[in-house]
């Protein structure tokens, strides 16, 4: 048996000891692809600067407005204006940082990296989420062909696999923004990885540590937005929903985020938000640490 994030939960103050998210290995069950280029592209600038900003939009498209609803009219207003601001700052940059191809990389410009086909999957939700490609009619047509070229969706299934963590993690962001459609992405199992019982699916869960909180999330958002057609299935997974939640609330750090990273955080946020729980202490404590972890320039740091 392993546990996902112990240390993540035993840092929150006063917490020596707090239920975990457990699975039970099972013999011969096969681990995922070692963590490599993906998890690299995944903590980087432009990948945590476009999750960000997906987490702040569908926070506030979904919770009406972020701000206390006890709060005065002319406070709400401000802070609407200074989150507009600062979205509008961070889509520039991730504009100018297009590459010549018509697609993204979290790495330093100076490396001379090529694009990468799941940071431009992220950063497309992005601007699909903001309306931007409006304001960059020439950045949208050059992502949609780097992103055509490149072979999309089924090309990523190929370079990592289908339930790898960095496809399931791209093709979610696209379903929460609506580029694609939610019977798109694979079924996530939140029903085999319940916190005390032993399951039969546990290869779905294994290696999947460093994003573990954000693929919870987004499995939470895929049965509420695509619910199991199965009634066994739907029964067993609305029964893992509420124990998911509280998984997530017990994991998440003083500080908003899950793993101290900027992508899982804003991951779990955008999923949540898009269920309606843009009110839930996670989604405001989440939120919380966005702002406080952004830059004068509109981005976000890496997770490095």
């Amino acid at each position: 048996m392993f546990t996902t994030n112990q240390s993540a939960v035993a840092a929150k103050s006063g917490s020596a000891e707090r239920p975990s998210f457990r699975v039970a290995t099972a013999l011969g069950a096969k681990a995922l692809p070692a963590p490599s280029d993906w998890l690299q592209e995944w903590n980087g600038r432009v990948v945590s600067t476009a999750v960000a900003v997906g987490a702040l939009v569908l926070s506030e498209q979904h919770g009406g407005q972020l701000g206390d609803i006890t709060q005065p009219a002319d406070i709400d207003s401000a802070y609407q204006g200074d989150l507009s601001e600062l979205i509008v700052s961070s889509m520039h940059w991730l504009a100018r940082r297009q590459r010549n191809d018509g697609g993204w990389t979290s790495h330093a410009p100076e490396l001379n990296y090529p694009s990468d086909l799941m940071t431009s999957m992220i950063v497309r939700a992005a601007f699909q989420l903001t309306g931007a490609p409006a304001a960059y009619a020439e950045l949208g047509t050059r992502m949609d062909n780097f992103i055509k070229k490149q072979g999309g969706v089924e090309k990523l299934k190929l370079q990592l696999g289908p339930l790898h963590s960095g496809t399931l993690l791209a093709r979610g962001a696209s379903a929460l923004a609506e580029v694609v459609d939610w019977r798109q992405l694979p079924s996530i199992p939140i029903e085999s990885a319940n916190f005390e019982t032993t399951n039969s699916r546990v290869e779905f869960w294994t290696g999947r540590e460093p994003v573990l909180p954000a693929i919870v999330a987004l499995g939470l958002a895929s049965f509420h937005l695509n619910k199991p057609v199965n009634p066994i299935t739907y029964w067993r997974r609305s029964r893992a929903a509420s124990r998911a939640i509280d998984w997530l609330n017990q994991t998440q750090l003083d500080d908003g985020s899950f793993s101290r990273s900027v992508p899982v955080t804003g991951m779990v946020l955008m999923s949540l938000a898009s269920i309606g729980q843009t009110k839930h202490p996670i989604v405001r404590r989440g939120v919380e640490y966005l702002f406080a972890e952004v830059r004068g320039d509109g981005s976000w740091p890496d997770a490095s």
